[in-house]
């Protein structure tokens, strides 16, 4: 007899003798096999942040009698990542301006300079112009996400002694990246955020044990379901009388949540 299987449109068809049945059916079972494709459900790949870096340029601030000379400052991560993050801080005294690349977020102190700036985007080089004594960069690539949600808040108050963001964590094991940045700040610290990793710490002086300095947080957790607020500090002592130049100081703080992509 002829019996015609259907596969995805297209017809197999064998002869089945009634004294090899047996032997046709294993021959057809070894065929489906090779050309189902598998049910099971599809695997997730977890989001990852990599080469992180922090990078302090120039040295303790002091008032000036006019602004150093202006230079561009180029910052390079490796390629071949979906989505690269930078932020630099400054010493507040002299202008600054955003980044040539995907410029995202920034705070501007009392005295009207940028002290802060974030940027996101796909390119793995940028690169930012200013005319200040002192600078933090960092950065971080993001690989292996479907997609991604951002958020950020500053604070451009006299002597700007903290700043929080609060955000939501839709699917369980989504990857938080944090970029917590201070402009001329007497010290950075984290709070807020369960089993939140430290991937790049600002040094909590520069030129001398109660220096202040521009700073940058690099941070990341693994988080389940639901909302969460997180808040930069950056006030050692009780009074704004003891920070150096309260009006050069400002707050920038920024979550970004990226989420599981299928194989």
């Amino acid at each position: 007899m002829t019996q015609s299987i259907y596969l995805n449109g297209s017809t197999i068809s064998r002869m089945l003798r009634s004294k090899c049945t047996i032997g046709a059916l294993l021959a057809l079972s070894t065929l489906l096999f090779l050309i189902l494709p598998l049910t099971s459900a599809n695997a997730t790949q977890t989001p990852t942040i990599s080469n992180v870096f922090l990078t302090f340029h120039g040295s303790k601030p002091s008032p000036l009698p006019q602004p150093p000379a202006g230079k561009t400052t180029d910052l390079n991560m490796p390629s071949g990542a979906q989505l690269y993050i930078y932020g630099y801080a400054t010493g507040g005294a002299f202008p600054s301006w955003g980044f040539k690349n995907g410029q995202y977020a920034s705070a501007t102190n009392q005295a009207g300079n940028l002290a802060a700036s974030l940027a996101v985007t796909a390119d793995y080089t940028n690169s930012f112009q200013t005319v200040t004594g002192m600078q933090n960069t960092g950065g971080a690539s993001i690989s292996d996400y479907s997609s991604y949600t951002s958020s950020y808040r500053s604070n451009s108050a006299y002597g700007a002694p903290q700043v929080s963001d609060t955000f939501t964590v839709q699917s369980s094991g989504n990857l938080v990246v944090v970029f917590a940045l201070g402009g001329l700040q007497e010290c950075m610290t984290l709070t807020g955020i369960p089993g939140l990793r430290t991937d790049a710490p600002t040094p909590q002086s520069v030129g001398g044990t109660n220096a202040t300095h521009p700073g940058i947080i690099i941070a990341h957790a693994y988080l389940d379901t639901g909302f969460y607020t997180i808040t930069e500090n950056t006030r050692c002592s009780q009074s704004i009388a003891n920070n150096n130049t309260p009006d050069w100081q400002a707050d920038l703080i920024a979550v970004f949540v990226f989420s599981s992509a299928n194989t």
